[in-house]
């Protein structure tokens, strides 16, 4: 019995532990979202002087542009989707705040 009530109390304990890293967001999210945007239409531009210097073929260039702009889209259509998501949470928070509801 003792050793079931001293893993009750390990256990409360634990749960009252902060984390030591700062817990996920989706304002973080957002923004690792952008910045994977940006490096990946970096990245496509910078296949562009690789196929005029010859490194790349066009169909190299074109295959790997293509999968640059499908992953670019992806990305923002998740950006898209977030940024409604904080729009609405912060419409929502102006509504209690002013007691209409």
């Amino acid at each position: 019995m003792e050793l079931f009530w001293d893993e009750q109390l390990v256990l409360e304990r634990l749960s009252k532990k902060q984390p030591k890293f700062p817990a996920h967001t989706e304002e973080n999210e957002l923004q690792q979202l952008e910045q994977q945007v940006k490096r990946k239409q970096g990245y496509a531009t910078s296949l562009y002087a690789d196929y005029r210097t010859g490194l790349l073929t066009r169909e190299e260039y074109t295959f790997a542009r293509g999968k640059y702009q499908e992953e670019v889209a992806a990305l923002q259509g998740r950006i898209s989707q977030l940024q409604e998501r904080l729009i609405l949470r912060a419409k929502c928070r102006i509504v209690l705040k002013a007691g209409w509801l």
